[in-house]
């Protein structure tokens, strides 16, 4: 046979590339097999493994109050995950959308659309999915290997809105779940816990397989916490405050219930609330809803701030409580007039009478008599001016003008002598008179009494803040407003029970003035008075039926108290005083 030349090139070039082809694929090999060995063998190993990181959430602790009813706790939710990119076929992501859509609240068309776009791997289709509806999304037949459940601890409130500003809610973020406001916000860092880790081997879907961990450092939990508040005094605190605001046509209102011997909180609302369980829902409403009003926003306390005046004018020695003083029912202080809240002149008075009827008048003579060195000086140690310590989130200090500030004038200190003109928290002005309750020793305000780490207990020791008037100026203050409440404010009278007190009417600061059609009506007491177990602040906001706070906030203040006697076990005052009169009788076995 006779080979044609061209024929026998066409061969001869073949045959080179060929040769050539095959040298290529030697020297791959070479490479593979001998050169890069090790590092191919490495990473052959790492992607057979197929290892994936993974965080693993802690428990938030959990927040009970004083008797052991859970407030916070946890309750396992889901969000529901799909894998577009596994779905390409549009007539299997129609089928899938039609199973799963309406377990999820959804509809099969927003459900395409969600699955749309095949090139993403991660699509989230719903969040906080409760168990019982990922279990029957798990439980679909067919292939549901597109579809994952992600296991996340929801925060969940029990008891709804009780206590809801105290406590504040969870909010998810970028960096997982974080508390706001409240006892979640303050103590976040302590609930939280800390993320463990563990690092699996992938399945062939990609995700981790959890049986399968190479390494795993475990969750820690979150501490829980138990609170000084006692659920069924806050749900009587909660609900004649918003019979008080329906009764009075009240804009908003704020008790304080403490202790004040300790300075613990046994109560604290604020209205309107709201339901932390839905705090997205309430924030898209109105976000403000959130703050707390008895640490967060400001008031002018009015007339209660007497009994501040009053203690630091007789703990100074300035007054007795036999001082007379001529009631011309006005006074100039600084320029400015001064008035009583009834524009009346009473002619000599005993101090105790310049607080049953509230004189303004002789409450800022009694501030000018003090000076504005030692004036300053007791408004400061009841603690007016700076926050309380509190441990809640968003706790705001409160201000007044004083001789230090470039506006102040002499005016100024005869209007703080009745109230006006100090910006306080409610927190701050129960705090300030518990120190009169408490024998003159003011007192840190605390929610939080005990923080629990597995088998160990951190309880919260009560924590003095200073000596604000001395305990014989204490008790002759208690005197006079035990005579206040049996002589004068009646309304706050509980029976059984010696109650020392005060009203408060003051004025609602605008822009520009005050406003003449709006109180905020207000009552402080505490009970037993020789003993006090508890002291009452009742703060109601522009009421319309009535302006004063011995006509609005003193019945509430009655209401509650009876309540809370009985609730917190607190024997009536004939019973206390037949127990100490008792013979003690010796037993011998």
């Amino acid at each position: 046979m006779v080979v044609s030349s061209g024929t026998r090139l066409r061969i001869i070039v073949l045959g080179a590339l060929l040769s050539l082809v095959f040298l290529g694929l030697g020297g791959q090999l070479v490479r593979w097999q001998v050169i890069e060995r090790d590092e191919l063998l490495a990473r052959a190993e790492e992607e057979s493994r197929g290892l994936v990181s993974s965080s693993i959430p802690p428990q938030r602790g959990f927040i009970y109050e004083g008797d052991g009813s859970m407030l916070a706790g946890n309750q396992v939710s889901y969000d529901i995950v799909a894998s577009p990119n596994m779905i390409q076929d549009e007539g299997y992501r129609r089928e899938l959308a039609d199973k799963i859509a309406p377990l999820l609240g959804q509809s099969s068309d927003e459900m395409m659309a969600s699955l749309a776009d095949v090139t993403q791997r991660h699509v989230y289709l719903a969040f906080q999915v409760p168990q019982s509806a990922t279990q029957q999304i798990e439980d679909l037949p067919g292939d549901m290997r597109p579809i994952k459940a992600e296991m996340h601890n929801e925060r969940v409130y029990p008891q709804g809105a009780l206590a809801s500003h105290m406590l504040g809610f969870v909010y998810i973020g970028k960096a997982g779940y974080n508390g706001a406001y409240g006892v979640e916000g303050f103590y976040d860092a302590v609930l939280r816990g800390k993320a463990g880790e563990g690092i699996a081997e992938r399945d062939p879907l990609g995700s981790a397989i959890p049986v399968a961990f190479v390494q795993y450092t475990p969750a820690v939990n979150g501490k829980d916490i138990v609170l000084s508040l006692k659920r069924t005094a806050q749900r009587v605190v909660e609900r004649e405050l918003q019979r008080a605001l329906q009764e009075y046509q009240a804009e908003a209102g704020t008790v304080v219930v403490l202790q004040p011997r300790t300075g613990a909180i046994l109560a604290m609302a604020s209205q309107p609330a709201y339901d932390p369980n839905r705090y997205a829902a309430e924030a898209a409403a109105d976000s403000r809803i959130f703050s707390d009003p008895a640490i967060s926003q400001l008031y002018e306390p009015g007339s209660v701030v007497k009994i501040v005046t009053i203690g630091a004018a007789l703990d100074s020695g300035t007054i007795t409580p036999d001082t007379i003083l001529n009631d011309t029912g006005a006074i100039e202080v600084g320029g400015s007039p001064i008035y009583n809240w009834d524009n009346q002149a009473y002619g000599p008075v005993d101090i105790t009478t310049v607080l049953g009827k509230s004189l303004n008048v002789e409450a800022a003579q009694i501030a000018v008599m003090l000076g504005r060195e030692r004036f300053y000086h007791y408004v400061r140690r009841f603690g007016f001016g700076s926050p309380t310590g509190v441990d809640l989130d968003g706790e705001v200090s409160g201000s007044f003008k004083t001789p230090d500030d470039p506006e102040w004038s002499e005016s100024d200190m005869g209007r703080n002598g009745f109230g006006q003109a100090i910006d306080a928290t409610p927190l701050q002005v129960a705090t300030a008179i518990a120190a009169i309750a408490n024998g003159g020793l003011l007192m840190k305000p605390y929610v939080v009494q005990a923080i629990l780490d597995g088998n160990d207990v951190v309880r919260t020791a009560p924590k003095a803040v200073r000596r604000a008037v001395t305990a014989q100026t204490a008790h002759s203050v208690t005197r006079m407003l035990e005579a206040v409440v049996e002589q004068y404010t009646t309304l706050a009278q509980v029976p059984g029970y010696r109650v020392a007190g005060k009203s408060g009417t003051s004025q609602v600061y605008v822009p520009g003035g005050y406003d003449p059609n709006a109180t905020i009506a207000s009552f402080v007491g505490y009970l037993p008075s020789d003993d006090p177990a508890m002291l009452i602040l009742v703060v109601i906001k522009r009421p319309k039926a009535s302006p004063w706070g011995g006509q609005v906030a003193a019945p509430v203040f009655s209401r509650i108290a009876k309540e809370l006697v009985v609730l917190l076990d607190v024997p009536p005052d004939d019973v206390r005083r037949q127990a100490a009169t008792q013979p003690v009788i010796w037993t011998t076995q």
